[in-house]
């Protein structure tokens, strides 16, 4: 059955390649871990120990445990679980285009825009991916750029006044795991992230450009956690039989 959230069939296209995968707009919850309770083994090896504690920790927390299910919902029902706000998605239609080529004019770098309007999705394994929104076509460059176009116009302004690529990692964390799972995506060492607001009276406030290097600790952390999320969603997907009736 055809999704009804859909605008273009280049959109539509999109939504079913990226189907039950883990994408890289969502891979930060994967960085979220979580505390469960000790099973009985564990709290009488933790007593004998003269511990404490009653929880320990767990690789992943409720919103990634939540991720993933929704992810083999997907798999199992052949439709896309999308959570769209149209009024921002417009926005960035609307000016996304205009984004690009402000950047392209103030660094000179030339971009294959395949963003919000034309999306494309790239296949990491089987069960993963990601959507850049352009390729650095300049042969010095080995780098793809992410563009945000804010409705919110505070989101903007706070970027305005970040000094340091670590401010924004720790400011825009969700932002900075997409970009680094773009870059392993496409296997590029750089990414551009642009935040664009054509509503600020002065052009120089208008966008903000920070550039992004590849971080190797984020990388080997992600393929750990990747490779776990995807034993997990197999896991439920073979468990599932032995949940439909329970008496």
């Amino acid at each position: 059955m055809r999704e009804q959230n859909y605008f273009n069939e280049s959109e539509y296209q999109w939504l079913m390649a990226k189907l039950g995968k883990i994408s890289s707009s969502k891979c930060s919850v994967l960085f979220q871990g979580g505390k469960r309770p000790m099973t009985p083994a564990e709290l009488a090896e933790e007593k004998a120990n003269k511990g404490r504690r009653t929880t320990v920790d767990t690789l992943f927390g409720d919103g990634a445990v939540t991720y993933l299910q929704s992810l083999v919902c997907e798999l199992t029902t052949g439709e896309v679980a999308e959570d769209r706000d149209f009024k921002q998605l417009e926005w960035g239609k609307a000016n996304e285009m205009d984004a690009i080529l402000r950047f392209q004019d103030i660094t000179g770098l030339s971009v294959d825009y395949h963003g919000i309007s034309n999306p494309v999705f790239i296949k990491y394994g089987d069960f993963a991916g990601g959507s850049p929104d352009g390729t650095i076509l300049n042969p010095y460059e080995d780098a793809i750029c992410e563009c945000k176009c804010h409705w919110n116009g505070a989101i903007h302004m706070k970027k305005l006044l970040i000094r340091s690529v670590d401010e924004f990692k720790d400011k825009f964390w969700e932002e900075y795991c997409q970009d680094q799972m773009n870059m392993a995506v496409t296997g590029k060492k750089n990414c551009y992230s642009i935040s664009y607001d054509p509503r600020k009276k002065d052009p120089r406030l208008q966008i903000k450009i920070i550039r992004i290097p590849i971080d190797n600790e984020w990388q080997a952390e992600f393929e750990t956690r990747l490779e776990s999320a995807i034993e997990m969603m197999a896991d439920i997907n073979s468990d599932i039989d032995k949940y439909l009736l329970i008496k």
